[in-house]
């Protein structure tokens, strides 16, 4: 990562006072060019451990800071002050500079019975990013391990984030069974009166899983009411979000403009929010609706930008998504073999993360490259691997879209 003073800025002052601000920066950047002036005249080898521990890394960085304030705050402090900086990094996107933040954190409140809430979050907070990137059995591991001591510690909000994290994880997974059964559980710790806003995070969730499953309706209800709970809180971060599912529920629909729009709203809030993660599904979403509508330029600008991020932040499941959406392009294009080998790539990464959702997805558009393609056989083969899934979630206006397509003409 290239280390940015920005991202400090946001969290030194609630520590330290303006004038341990500037030493702490001017001792961060005399390091820097210890080490730039110290790797001049090194061999190879030495070049190459320099290389790979360089200054602007965020392993060297951390380690550097580190050094730097250790000294001037107590454990507890220290300890809040890397969880708000692990918080921020996040945000940017820097999930993996971040996950080393918050191993350090485990590690200072070890044992530490004073910083036992700490912990917990922290580790809840480390399963929220493995859970970003898709490692879904370490995610669980980390919310298991949090909610024994929310448990202990009698914390119900605690309890009902980790529920409803793996309620998202399941959701992932393609489980709509376990998914439910978590939301519930999420809810049932919740006071309506205190935590609004963690029921309209839930309630969000329960509309996105309905909204899967082609119940418009409900899903609409959901949406409403979790928008409303967010708009009083304020809550710009999570109004983004919202706004990006309700665009992905009028694409579902065929509603490319209030997509569109829907998209237009959470872009505008990033700036307010600076919570990359919601960017970069706002861009993926737009590309698809380009591609969907054959305005290949724009599609093509969108993934551009999307996948800088999606690297960055190392989402692969959204890289999926962008394969996808080049091999919807690159059919309607009839350029098949382009089409067929962004497809698979697709598809092997849904499958080494087992995302059976969008598996489904490739597989109903596999079917219409088949299709064009005049491989009868192998379009009917994928057409009948997205409606296994189909049938399972229940998604009836996918079942009679695939069994109309199935059906002998």
């Amino acid at each position: 990562m290239n280390f940015k003073f920005e991202i400090l800025n946001q969290v030194l002052p609630n520590f330290f006072t303006e004038n341990e601000v500037l030493e702490i920066k001017m001792k961060l950047k005399s390091a820097s060019l210890v080490k730039q002036k110290s790797g001049i005249k090194l061999n190879n080898n030495t070049k190459y451990l320099l290389k790979q521990t360089r200054i602007n890394s965020g392993r060297t960085y951390f380690t550097l800071l580190l050094s730097i304030v250790k000294s001037k705050l107590s454990k507890s402090k220290l300890s809040e002050f890397l969880f708000g900086y692990g918080e921020i990094l996040m945000a940017n996107g820097e999930f993996d500079f971040a996950k080393e933040v918050f191993i350090h954190i485990l590690n200072l409140t070890h044992s530490e019975l004073q910083l036992v809430s700490l912990r917990a979050y922290t580790l809840l907070t480390l399963g929220n990013i493995f859970s970003r990137q898709a490692e879904w059995e370490q995610s669980i591991k980390f919310i298991k391990n949090a909610k024994i001591i929310f448990t202990a510690e009698k914390d119900y909000r605690g309890c009902a984030r980790c529920e409803n994290l793996l309620g998202t994880i399941y959701g992932d997974k393609s489980n709509i069974g376990k998914t439910k059964l978590h939301f519930e559980k999420s809810l049932s710790y919740l006071d309506p009166k205190k935590d609004f806003v963690w029921i309209g995070i839930i309630e969000m969730n329960v509309g996105i899983i309905n909204s899967i499953q082609g119940n418009y309706n409900d899903a609409m209800s959901y949406f409403k009411r979790a928008l409303l709970k967010f708009e009083h809180a304020k809550d710009f971060r999570r109004i983004s979000e919202l706004r990006n599912n309700l665009s992905i529920y009028f694409i579902n629909k065929g509603d490319f403009n209030s997509a569109l729009n829907e998209l237009d709203i959470s872009i505008a809030l990033h700036n307010k929010t600076e919570f990359l993660p919601n960017l970069v599904i706002s861009y993926v979403s737009k590309s698809y609706i380009y591609a969907i509508i054959k305005d290949y330029i724009f599609a093509s600008a969108y993934i551009q930008k999307s996948m800088s991020i999606c690297k960055k932040i190392n989402d692969r499941l959204s890289i999926a998504e962008l394969y996808k959406i080049k091999g919807i392009i690159y059919r309607n294009k009839k350029k098949y073999s382009y089409a067929e080998k962004f497809f698979n790539a697709s598809l092997k990464i849904n499958n080494e993360f087992d995302n059976k959702m969008n598996e489904a997805e490739t597989f109903y558009e596999m079917g219409y490259l088949y299709s064009e393609m005049g491989k009868k056989p192998e379009s009917i083969r994928n057409w009948k691997k997205s409606l296994q899934y189909y049938k399972k979630i229940k998604h009836s206006n996918m079942i009679s879209k695939i069994e109309s397509l199935l059906k002998p003409h």
